[in-house]
């Protein structure tokens, strides 16, 4: 019996350390307010590592009723607040509600959402000014929120000795984030803007932010690595970190939206674009159910527009925020928008649109099928394009589509945006490979095609976290541990400017070197790709 007390008492003492033990304050004076506010998180730890987190930390006004479809207002505390219970995360933003990463799903989801996350380090000293990372979460600019436990920020604090200030963002999705408007993109510039000015108080040093997003969270980042959005910060922006970018799409102009928004309108049974108090009478659900009733007016042409058609709602240019695609910025300008950015990292996973091409067609595609859509898609160029991408003559091409769309789609973009950035900017730019097919990959936990050979989409994230045992999808092995270990280590160290103690050297145009992971384990190959990307104008 008293064993057994003695085991009970451990297992509780355990799960105690892997929560919390304590409730820790720090006193902020947040910009534009003339008292001063208690901040009140917890102390949490995760293995040997402590450290202090700030949960829902509200960065602007609920964007509700007459702020619906409006710029962020940065948000203002009443005058009989003095202690602000940073304790547990902010609601998601209104979203689709089923699973999405593996196991985890937004719940609760609420307008109310623009919240943001804080963890830091403890121990630090009263004078500490740490590097700030701000992660700006994927899921197609319709899902996704700031603490899923695929990427949290407590990673860190277990894998690396390089201390950082980890923030997360929630930011409007769908239609109401998109609909008329680049309003989740503003509440992403409000959030940045309210770090900048309040990190300082957090032992942050507002001079040394890393901006990092994955997938639409990466293209929200090339957006602001190429476009005035952060105009009034953009001096306290010193690196960006870009997974899975998809450089090879294109965002949409006001007029190639007007069709999708009447399509809302519509679907909500108001009258035009101009009949605001009928959409702003409607629910969050109401708008949600009816923007997965807009499509495009035009069938998306395969494999170019592989994407088009999963990311109806995303932000526009509008000749103000945005005011060209990101690549053509890298192409046609000679600054950054970002004039203080000393360092850029871009990663990629080797199947990017394995899960697009095999979640959109469902039956095989034979090899006679496959040859006459290359030909009809690029015309004169479709013998090039067969030659890099040649038919396995199975009785499914669909691994070879993915391919192509892969490249088309991400991998050639992120290839000619690393020699711009080298050649034209002479921006140190370093490039990442997750080539390793995971065991479980809690990401795509239901897709055979994902488990075979293909090293699918977002795969990445649990890796670059640490977090696949936070997600009850946990490793399996010590393999995947160690280069759990290893990655998010790397992403830290990257903040600290420490790049080749990891044995990271940049992309140069001669050698076109980056480091990759995969089954045998960290290796620099060279990007390649060369004539593949050509036949794809790359």
């Amino acid at each position: 019996m008293g064993t057994l007390v003695h085991a009970l008492l451990f297992m509780c003492i355990l799960h105690i350390s892997l929560t919390y033990s304590l409730r820790v304050s720090n006193v902020v004076q947040l910009a534009g307010h003339s008292r001063r506010i208690a901040f009140v998180g917890t102390r949490e730890s995760r293995g040997n590592q402590t450290y202090d987190v700030f949960k829902g930390i509200p960065y602007a006004e609920p964007p509700i009723n007459n702020l619906r479809w409006k710029a962020p207002v940065a948000k203002q505390f009443p005058s009989n607040i003095n202690t602000f219970h940073a304790t547990e995360f902010g609601a998601p933003c209104i979203q689709s509600e089923t699973a999405w990463y593996g196991k985890d799903k937004a719940s609760n989801c609420s307008e109310n959402c623009l919240f943001l996350n804080i963890w830091r380090p403890t121990s630090l000293p009263s004078n500490a000014s740490l590097p700030v990372l701000i992660f700006i979460h994927g899921g197609g600019w319709t899902q996704g929120w700031s603490h899923c436990p695929l990427y949290l920020g407590n990673s860190f604090y277990q894998s690396s000795k390089e201390p950082i200030i980890f923030v997360s963002l929630n930011y409007r999705l769908g239609a109401l984030g998109f609909w008329n408007g680049n309003w989740g993109l503003l509440d992403q510039v409000e959030a940045i803007k309210w770090v900048v000015t309040n990190i300082a108080q957090f032992d942050g040093d507002p001079n040394r932010i890393s901006l990092q997003g994955q997938s639409a969270g990466g293209w929200s980042v090339a957006i602001h690595m190429t476009q005035p959005t952060l105009k009034s910060v953009s001096n306290s922006i010193q690196s960006v970190i870009l997974q899975s970018c998809p450089f090879g799409m294109k965002l949409r102009t006001v007029k190639e939206t007007e069709s999708i928004n009447m399509q809302l309108v519509h679907k909500l049974n108001c009258k035009s674009i101009s009949d605001l108090s009928c959409m702003l009478n409607k629910s969050g659900k109401e708008v949600l159910e009816a923007q997965y009733q807009v499509h495009l007016p035009i069938e998306p042409v395969w494999p170019l527009d592989l994407l088009k058609e999963l990311m109806i709602w995303q932000p526009q240019i509008d000749q103000q925020l945005i005011l060209n695609q990101p690549i053509e910025y890298l192409e046609q300008q000679n600054q950054l928008a970002l004039p203080q950015l000393k360092q850029v990292i871009l990663s990629y996973v080797k199947n990017e649109s394995s899960s697009f091409v095999f979640g959109s067609i469902r039956n095989p595609i034979s090899t006679v099928l496959y040859e006459m859509m290359i030909t009809g898609l690029f015309g004169i160029d479709a013998p090039k394009v067969l030659h890099n991408y040649p038919p396995t003559h199975s009785h499914d091409e669909r691994i070879i589509l993915s391919r192509l769309a892969s490249d088309l789609s991400f991998n050639c973009g992120i290839r000619k945006s690393a020699q711009l950035l080298v050649s034209k900017f002479k921006i140190p730019t370093f490039v990442f490979g997750f080539f390793y097919s995971p065991i479980n990959d809690p990401m795509n936990l239901n897709t055979t095609f994902c488990k075979t050979d293909s090293v699918c989409h977002s795969a990445e994230l649990a890796y670059v976290f640490n977090s696949a045992t936070w997600d009850e999808v946990p490793f399996a092995n010590g393999f995947e541990k160690q280069v759990a270990i290893s990655m998010s280590s790397m992403w830290s160290h990257a903040l600290h400017g420490s790049m080749k103690q990891m044995g990271w050297n940049p992309f140069t145009l001669d050698e076109e070197s980056i480091l990759v992971v995969d089954e045998k384990g960290f290796s620099v190959q060279s990007f390649g790709q060369k004539d593949a990307c050509a036949a794809l104008h790359f």
